[in-house]
């Protein structure tokens, strides 16, 4: 669509280009979607309760809104990179529920013995955190065409 409106989103790999974007909690193994919000643009007044900064804070918000109608305890919740962060994997913690993401080596917080993996392709390391040992790094190195070696992290509660 090419209708002027504030929260339609441009992505020149798209053959559409524009669109709207979604941020939604949906099932993994029925195409059920649970909850969803527009991702909107800054408003111009003050903002609404439906206006979040930060990828941590959708998720936060999403799974807050969930909790409202369901009990989470025990459920485990997965998402891509985008998404994954330390304190995020704590904060879900400690509302009960497990999570698993890809991280990217670049975000704050992860050890620099991880970051230093070397060897051959297929290395595996597995580590976890210090203080409460809930939190579990796996990584290990992939030969990629463009950049050569490259350090996969995947971060998991417990």
């Amino acid at each position: 669509m090419r209708t002027q409106i504030a929260f339609k989103q441009f992505n020149p790999n798209k053959p559409a280009k524009y669109g709207m974007l979604f941020k939604s909690v949906n099932a993994a193994h029925y195409p059920l979607t649970f909850i969803t919000s527009v991702y909107a643009c800054k408003p111009v007044g003050v903002p609404g309760p439906f206006y979040i900064t930060g990828s941590d804070a959708i998720v936060m918000h999403l799974v807050t809104r969930l909790q409202q109608a369901t009990n989470l305890r025990g459920r485990n919740i997965s998402y891509d990179r985008l998404y994954t962060s330390i304190p995020l994997a704590k904060w879900l913690l400690q509302q009960g529920i497990t999570s698993i993401g890809t991280l990217m080596t670049n975000r704050r917080g992860i050890p620099k013995e991880i970051k230093s993996i070397s060897g051959e392709e297929f290395t595996y390391n597995v580590s976890c955190e210090q203080q409460e040992k809930k939190l579990n790094w796996h990584s290990y190195l992939v030969k990629t065409k463009s950049s050569g070696m490259r350090i996969v992290l995947v971060l998991s509660t417990t």
